[in-house]
């Protein structure tokens, strides 16, 4: 029995294509999120010297969260847009899942080194589908305290989502325009049985 180093080459490019894209939507995802996230002080024991700071009248606090909340078709369209996004997310998995689990294969060299470049698509497909998720968790939670999003978490959340599926189609197109050119020149038969 001889030992090959190929499948092992394959292997190490299939976690780092697999983690590198996961680790890039994981950070961006968690800075958003701390972002907004405020941290919780524990009282001082002995009172402190200087004076209070001036804090601004109800009124005038109203009046700038009022400005700063987003109107309700923009936020009705970001809306539709993460759900869009998080709908074609879920479709183009399911389409990876079934490419690469079929047992129908068209028989083309090397094939096993094309199938890499779906791993980082397979990864920003999800990251878009989680950083969705959070979004939505988010929007339902500013919703319900009828809180204005003064850090623009939505937007940021939203553009991240947007970010990683279109990071995501790039390998898919570069798939898809590989085994169309197989096929022009003749290396892959598509009506084969």
């Amino acid at each position: 029995m001889t030992f090959s180093f190929w499948p092992v080459v394959r292997l190490v490019l299939f976690v780092l294509l697999l983690a590198l894209p996961t680790c890039y939507w994981i950070h961006s995802s968690e800075s958003i999120r701390d972002s907004y996230q405020v941290p919780v002080t524990l009282p001082t024991a002995a009172p402190t010297t200087s004076p209070e700071p001036a804090r601004p009248s109800p009124d005038s606090a109203n009046a700038s969260a009022e400005s700063a909340k987003p109107s309700p078709e923009v936020r009705v369209r970001m809306t539709e847009q993460n759900k869009q996004m998080i709908d074609w997310g879920v479709l183009l998995l399911g389409g990876l899942v079934a490419l690469v689990t079929t047992t129908k294969v068209h028989k083309i060299a090397y094939c096993e080194w094309w199938y890499l470049i779906l791993t980082p698509a397979a990864s920003f497909i999800f990251g878009s589908v989680w950083v969705g998720v959070l979004f939505q968790r988010r929007a339902t939670y500013l919703e319900v305290h009828q809180l204005a999003d003064t850090s623009e978490s939505l937007l940021s959340f939203l553009s991240l989502q947007s970010t990683a599926f279109t990071y995501s189609l790039l390998p898919l197109v570069l798939f898809a325009v590989l085994f169309l050119t197989a096929i022009i020149l003749g290396r892959v038969n598509p009506c084969a049985p």
